[in-house]
């Protein structure tokens, strides 16, 4: 039996759930779906704008890990090996189709939000210019300090799992997300003087 840890903390939960479906378990493979589908999505939403994709990614990487679960490796934490799958997986679906696709843009999506009339009499307005000083900023960053951001503050990762699913070093995953928040700061600054 191969073991893959990623350098991570063992997860004896993750680890056993894992070692259930690799061997037929189909109600914690089920388990499994349940407790990652969302975070997948919300991932695969900030790699790129299609729901229809990504959701085809997710069932098509769940399919595949049934059909090849006996030759599959032991997982100490699931979730980074799940993320790095379906970002293979979404990579092959855009390859495989030949479409050209914008990435990050569902990411941010949230500034393009149409608020009410009556809703935008109420907020304030301190905070809609922050909103998009910071959507601008976020739209000025490269496609890797945006992932970076979004695993840091939008899935709460910690470094050592940013860099496994980014292929960095732990290093490397660091500077990335110093440089893009130092970005954001920047280019803030920049919005205010403008």
């Amino acid at each position: 039996m191969k073991t893959r840890s990623y350098q991570y903390a063992c997860n004896q939960e993750d680890f056993s759930l894992w070692e259930e479906f690799r061997n037929g378990d189909q109600g914690a493979l089920a388990k499994i779906f349940r407790m990652h589908y969302k975070s997948l999505l919300k991932y695969g939403m900030s790699l790129i704008d299609s729901a229809e994709i990504v959701e085809d990614s997710i069932q098509n990487l769940f399919e595949k890990l049934w059909f090849s679960r006996e030759r599959l490796s032991s997982v100490m934490v699931i979730k980074p090996y799940l993320f790095k799958a379906l970002r293979y997986h979404i990579i092959d679906q855009i390859n495989g189709i030949k479409q050209q696709v914008q990435f990050f843009s569902h990411f941010c999506e949230y500034s393009t939000i149409t608020r009410s009339y009556e809703e935008a009499l109420i907020a304030e307005q301190s905070k809609e210019e922050q909103r998009i000083k910071l959507s601008l900023s976020l739209k000025l960053l490269s496609k890797r300090q945006r992932t970076a951001i979004h695993l840091k503050i939008y899935e709460d990762m910690e470094y050592d799992k940013i860099a496994g699913i980014m292929m960095l070093n732990v290093q490397s995953a660091r500077n990335l997300v110093y440089q893009a928040f130092k970005t954001l700061k920047t280019y803030s600054k920049q919005i205010d003087y403008d």
